[in-house]
């Protein structure tokens, strides 16, 4: 593992001859001390990818229930068309009530003895 880095040194960049061309001091914070202001962002990184990897976790189940759900609708609209044997039509209120609200089976079954 690497060694720490101590924020509070002074850098001094050089030229290709070797002179220096200044010094770099660091900011200090009010408490005087960088080192505590490191170890506070490196906690933070760390917190942060925490929730980085809990929030990716979360997307790509919510992604498989997706399909899952997706896969779901379309087994359910080919058992509807293969019942009927031919498309059902649906007006865009119904289309926009089932999208809101979904059928239940027992909804389903009902539609299909009114045809």
């Amino acid at each position: 593992m690497s060694e720490p880095i101590n924020l509070s040194q002074r850098l001094e960049p050089r030229d290709p001859s070797g002179a220096t061309v200044g010094y770099l001091v660091p900011v200090v914070q009010e408490n005087g001390n960088a080192d505590a202001r490191l170890q506070e962002v490196e906690a933070d990184r760390s917190q942060l990818r925490t929730l980085v990897r809990s929030l990716t976790e979360e997307r790509d189940r919510l992604r498989r229930e997706l399909e899952r759900a997706e896969s779901e609708a379309r087994q359910y609209r080919d058992a509807l068309y293969a019942l009927t044997r031919a498309p059902v039509p649906l007006e865009d209120d119904e289309r926009a009530d089932i999208d809101a609200n979904g059928l239940t089976l027992a909804e389903v079954i009902e539609q299909l003895e009114k045809r």
